[in-house]
């Protein structure tokens, strides 16, 4: 199955520490989004200053003994927090950790687009829900 992906946030520099992916299968007929996770690598807490977030570093730098892991965010069955086992990554990575992400999701990656305008403006209704007209 060919998957398509959004990247909302405007890229500055070449590389980052995180970005939110919102993803959608390639069907015409799928109603909103199949996934919004949030890929974070070790950079976004190394970057910080700060004792407890330097002890939970070395935590997480532990626990992610493979490439990626996925966890709900509390009282979240749709959003999800992914580690990527990296301190950084460019937009072609963050493309290869969504591809793996949607594997250990035990999806089928025949391929991954952009998203057309069309499926940003329907993920946007699932994501921040209706807007209202003026």
């Amino acid at each position: 199955m060919k998957w398509r992906y959004y990247f909302p946030h405007v890229w500055e520099q070449p590389r980052t520490c995180w970005e939110d992916v919102w993803l959608r299968p390639d069907d015409p007929v799928f109603p909103g989004l199949a996934y919004f996770i949030t890929v974070e690598s070790f950079g976004y807490l190394a970057a910080q200053e700060d004792a407890e977030l330097s002890e939970e570093l070395e935590r997480l730098r532990a626990e992610t003994g493979t490439k990626l892991w996925a966890r709900f965010y509390a009282g979240s069955a749709e959003r999800l927090e992914v580690r990527a086992r990296a301190e950084d990554f460019s937009w072609e990575e963050l493309v290869e950790w969504t591809r793996l992400f949607l594997q250990s999701q035990g999806r089928e990656v025949d391929g991954l687009e952009k998203m057309a305008e069309a499926d940003v403006e329907r993920c946007q209704r699932a994501v921040y829900g209706p807007v209202d007209s003026p």
